[in-house]
């Protein structure tokens, strides 16, 4: 399991050496901890806001759950600095995770970068609304777009018509037409 440690200066918890991934359910369950510690040597949490919102995991079955999305209240996660030369990919698996900044109403990156370290996240999600044939991917769309007939998009006033009617065919590029 990876450890995180929590600076309450900066608003940044950080995965420690030699740790390459956590999971969005360890973060969560060492929030928790922290923010349950006493604090009378500035160490634990109890003396600080929140710093976690965290929803998900209603059961759709007896065997699939949505899946867990976080919140950082103004704090955010790094990994480690790393000595380099070389970068090390880092990753936070498992679930969706955000920041959200209270000093300026807005959504920030969640992640603080490290050195030497590049961080991903494999978000997770799933459609809560599902309607239509369409295409789901960016191919069928395209082919949904591009090989729709013509003749179907010509009408008066249309931008169809507008294209149809600018295209420079042969005739009107050898000039036998009016342009």
């Amino acid at each position: 399991m990876a450890t995180l440690t929590f600076d309450k200066d900066t608003q940044i918890m950080e995965v420690a050496l030699p740790d390459t991934e956590i999971t969005i359910q360890e973060i969560v369950d060492q929030i928790r901890d922290f923010e349950d510690n006493p604090s009378p040597d500035n160490t634990g949490g109890m003396d600080i806001p929140h710093i976690l919102s965290a929803g998900g995991k209603e059961p759709l079955t007896d065997t699939t759950w949505v899946g867990i999305t976080i919140t950082l209240i103004d704090w955010t996660i790094k990994f480690a600095n790393r000595g380099g030369p070389g970068w090390i990919t880092c990753n936070i698996v498992g679930g969706n995770i955000v920041a959200y900044d209270t000093g300026i109403s807005e959504y920030v990156s969640p992640i603080t970068p490290g050195t030497y370290v590049n961080t991903n996240i494999t978000a997770s999600s799933s459609a809560t609304i599902a309607e239509g044939t369409g295409g789901s991917t960016p191919s069928a769309i395209a082919d949904a777009v591009w090989d729709e007939p013509m003749a179907g998009h010509t009408t008066a006033g249309t931008f169809g018509e507008w294209v149809k009617n600018k295209l420079l065919d042969v005739g009107k590029f050898l000039g036998l037409k009016d342009v």
